[in-house]
Formats: C-alpha cells, sequence, structure tokens
C-alpha cells in the first residue's frame, strides 16, 4: 500500500500540480464555474418551454397523440419568451465563455476589464459568425461554437495584452485631456488590430477553406467529441481527476481541460432537443450532465454509497463523520468526507474512489446506449439534490430505478474496504489512541 503511494505521489502528483496551476486552465475552469447559473437557468427554461413527451413517439390520431401535440402547440404559441431566454442564456454558451475569458483574463493580469471585453466580443462576432441580411448569424453561439470561441479568446486577448503593454500606437495627448479619456484613446490601435486580425482570419478560412472558422474547428475535434463520447475516455478522466482529489487537488482544476468537449456535447444536446430530437436519440452521451447527474453520486469518486456505510459503523468517529457528511452528501458534497474521514492520503480508500464512478459510468452509458434511459440534456449544477439532479438531466422518470441501482453497487464495492478501515478505527478506539488515518 506505501509502494502505491509513493509511487503515485512520485509520478503523478507533478503532473496534477502542473495542470492545477497552468493559467489557461485556471482562467478556463473558473469561466465555466462562473457560467453555471447561466446554464441552469437556460436547461429549466427549455425544460418549462416544450411538452414533457413527444407527441410524435405515439399513433397519429390517438387520445394521447392529440393531447401531446396541442400541449406543444401551446407552448410553442405562449411560451416563446422561455424559449428565447435559453437561446440567449445556454444556447449562447460559446458567447458567454469568450466573455468570461476575457473578465478572467484581464482581472488576472490587471488588463482594462472594459476594453479587454470589448475586444474579445467583438472577435467573437467575427470569427464566430457569418454576415446576414439585417444583422449576423447566431448559429455558432452555442456549443458547436466552443472550440472556436476559447482558440481565438485566448489567442485575441494574448494579443491585445502584447500591444497594450508595448504602448503600441500610443499617442501623446496634451496633459490637459482627462486620464479616462486618454486611456481610451490610447486603445484605439490596438483594438483596431485585434478586429483587423479576427476579419482577416475569417477571410482566409473562407477563402481557402470555403468554410467558417467555427465550422473548420469542429471537422478537425469532430473525432475528439466523438472519442469522448464512449465510457472508457470519462472513466480515465475521472480516475485522474480523483488521484488528484486523493492529494488534495480539487477535480475542477484537473478536469478544466475537458470543460470545452463536455459543456459543448451538452449544448449540442440541448440544441438538438429544443429543435425535436427525441431524448434517447441525441448526438452524445458522455457531456457535463451525465458526470453530475449519473456517475459521480455524491461527489467526486462516487462516495454516497460510502457515506450511508459511515452511519451503520461500530465506530464512533467513523459514525460521526458519516452524519456530518449525509446532507452535504444528498447535494453532491463530499468535502466533508474526503477529508473529514479522511479518503484523501488514505491508501485504504484509495482503489474504490478510482473505480466507484468509473463503474457507474460504465452502467449509465451502457443504459443509455441500449435506450433503458434518454441521454443527458441539461446540467443541473453540482449541488442539486442527487436524485433530482439525475431525473432532471435527461428528463426520464428511469433515472429513479438507475439511481437506487448505482448507489446499490455503489456500496458493494465501497463495503470490503470501508470494512478494513473500520477495523483499524475500532482497534485504536479500544486501545485508547487517537485515531491516525492510514
Amino acid at each position: 500500500m506505501n509502494s502505491i503511494s509513493k509511487f503515485l505521489e512520485k509520478k503523478l502528483l507533478p503532473i496534477a500540480t502542473v495542470v492545477a496551476n497552468n493559467t489557461y486552465i485556471q482562467v478556463l475552469s473558473q469561466t465555466f464555474i462562473s457560467l453555471i447559473p447561466i446554464i441552469i437557468i437556460g436547461a429549466f427554461s427549455l425544460i418549462l418551454s416544450k411538452a414533457p413527451i413527444d407527441y410524435s413517439g405515439f399513433e397519429e390520431g390517438t387520445y394521447w397523440y392529440n393531447f401531446f401535440l396541442g400541449w406543444s402547440n401551446w407552448t410553442d404559441q405562449s411560451l416563446w419568451p422561455l424559449k428565447f431566454i435559453n437561446a440567449a442564456t445556454l444556447g449562447s454558451l460559446s458567447l458567454w465563455v469568450s466573455v468570461g475569458i476575457a473578465y478572467r483574463w484581464a482581472k488576472k493580469h490587471d488588463m482594462d476589464l472594459m476594453s479587454t471585453i470589448i475586444v474579445v466580443f467583438v472577435n467573437f462576432i467575427l470569427i464566430n459568425s457569418n454576415m446576414i441580411e439585417g444583422g449576423w448569424s447566431t448559429a455558432y453561439f452555442g456549443g458547436e461554437g466552443l472550440f472556436s470561441a476559447i482558440i481565438g479568446s485566448f489567442l485575441i486577448v494574448q494579443l491585445y495584452r502584447y500591444l497594450t503593454k508595448k504602448e503600441f500606437g500610443r499617442i501623446n495627448l496634451p496633459e490637459s485631456v482627462p486620464p479616462a479619456l486618454a486611456k481610451s484613446m490610447n486603445s484605439m490601435i490596438p483594438m483596431t488590430i485585434c478586429f483587423l486580425s479576427g476579419a482577416i482570419v475569417t477571410g482566409v478560412s473562407h477563402a481557402l477553406f470555403g468554410v467558417s472558422i467555427p465550422e473548420l474547428i469542429m471537422t478537425i475535434g469532430k473525432p475528439i467529441n466523438n472519442g469522448v463520447d464512449n465510457p472508457f475516455a470519462p472513466s480515465l478522466i475521472y480516475m485522474g481527476s480523483n488521484v488528484g482529489y486523493w492529494f488534495g487537488i480539487h477535480t475542477a482544476a484537473i478536469e478544466a481541460p475537458f470543460d470545452p468537449i463536455m459543456f459543448g456535447n451538452l449544448a449540442v444536446n440541448a440544441d438538438a432537443f429544443a429543435k425535436g430530437t427525441a431524448a434517447s436519440d441525441l448526438p452524445y452521451i458522455v457531456n457535463i450532465a451525465l458526470r453530475y447527474g449519473f456517475t459521480g453520486i455524491g461527489g467526486s469518486g462516487a462516495t454516497f454509497g460510502l457515506v450511508l456505510l459511515l452511519i451503520r459503523s461500530k465506530s464512533e468517529s467513523i459514525r460521526s463523520v458519516g452524519k456530518l457528511s449525509l446532507i452535504p452528501a444528498c447535494f453532491g458534497i463530499n468535502e466533508p468526507v474526503v477529508f473529514g474521514l479522511p479518503i484523501m492520503m488514505n491508501v485504504t480508500f484509495l482503489i474504490p474512489f478510482l473505480i466507484v464512478e468509473s463503474v457507474n459510468t460504465f452502467i449509465a452509458y451502457l443504459a443509455m446506449y441500449f435506450n433503458l434511459l434518454n441521454r443527458p440534456i441539461f446540467f443541473m449544477g453540482g449541488t442539486a439534490p442527487e436524485l433530482l439532479k439525475s431525473v432532471l438531466s435527461n428528463m426520464d422518470v428511469r433515472s429513479v430505478i438507475y439511481w437506487f441501482i448505482a448507489v446499490a453497487v455503489d456500496i458493494m464495492i465501497w463495503y470490503p474496504f470501508f470494512k478494513i478501515f473500520e477495523k483499524q478505527k475500532l482497534e485504536e478506539e479500544q486501545q485508547g489512541k487517537p485515531a491516525v488515518s492510514s
């Protein structure tokens, strides 16, 4: 056991630390975290603006066909403002990610906040949109334009930072000119260069490839999105992030590089569902909602089953941790059990902490692949009630059955390791010694 711990500490901890401390990953992680309210609001708007069951699944002319057809027509006519909210929030995820990157980058590098956001916003329009009659297209404001938005935003903030830092195009104005006006005027040349860069890149893409930047990047990145849409890829991702969490590095920092794929797949599913695709036929199974609604039950590492075991422990100290951890676990918060039991740096719990969530991933994926469950459409947030989070993620009451089966399987995996730890604690309590983790 100690040799495993030393191996992980020597080989994997440095990698996890580098990933967690990377500036781009930090900015991206903070951006997605700050956008969770927008994603949840957009999800609920779409849920409420559609009939709960697709009328096309019934035989035409039957009672239920007519009932849900009427419901669908009523929502189209009366609840279109909710669909508008969805289009402006979750349906414009790429836009808000760009704005978030601009904000976080400007704060981190002490840049002018307003001008940085303007530069990124304008370049987002130039790169992620096309001119149409009466304005610009919003076709790539959602998940399909996420990669181009992220790449374009990081490149343009770097360019703008370089130009302003070098005072490129600085205008020497009289001291009588107000500082705010002087600052604004001195940003004109850097802004112009940034805007021209975005326009030229877009023009070159159309001239050479006949497609827009988002279309080009989607063509290149499509294999990556499809490559993640299987049970093996997310299992490896979650195992890697849980290794870092075992050392005390939060999973959000390590999983940030995969957030564009996970949130992008979710946005594509939501967009397809809004356009009438059945929940069982959506493009992707693997997205951010799968992780929080179906695999990480109770938090990273799927610790809810362990918490249920703790509250029935013969050890008083373990039972106390279980009672304190139960309510947070019901909302996907497992810091009390990870740091209080502890799981962190405790070799006894390392194996289940790494594999339980992967087992859940395979169960959920196969259930959705064979249409036993709808595919995830909505992200309810990491701290929504666990069972409700599963049901609302795919609008499928069968998720209740899945949830109890997954928790039962998790308990069976955690149980032998829990008993080993409990035996150690009982011996320590009987000897009157303070508890020392393995």
